[in-house]
């Protein structure tokens, strides 16, 4: 077998396993109502939906880096049916 292809193959099993399990934790987190409020948070936090213009190339970056978090997240909960709840803010949990 060649080794090359079973290397690329066997990570590609491993990004396959790891898409499935953070899937799967959104499914959890968007059955719950605390759940719903942290995907919220941690979407709207990021700055996902915010226009910045950063004075330096430093916070350029870190914004940057907190949006494509928010944005994986939001994919994620696009992937499983549950995109609504981070756009959603009129639900709060009390």
């Amino acid at each position: 077998m060649n080794n090359a292809w079973h290397d690329t193959r066997q990570h590609d099993d491993m990004l396959e396993s790891h898409r499935i399990k953070l899937e799967n934790a959104v499914r959890k987190l968007a059955a719950e109502p605390d759940g719903q409020y942290f995907l919220r948070w941690l979407v709207q936090g990021t700055g996902v939906f915010i226009s910045s213009f950063p004075k330096d190339h430093a916070h350029a970056a870190f914004s940057e880096g907190q949006r494509r978090v928010g944005l994986t997240v939001l994919q994620l909960c696009v992937a499983v049916g549950v995109g609504d709840i981070p756009l959603n803010k009129g639900v709060e949990n009390g």
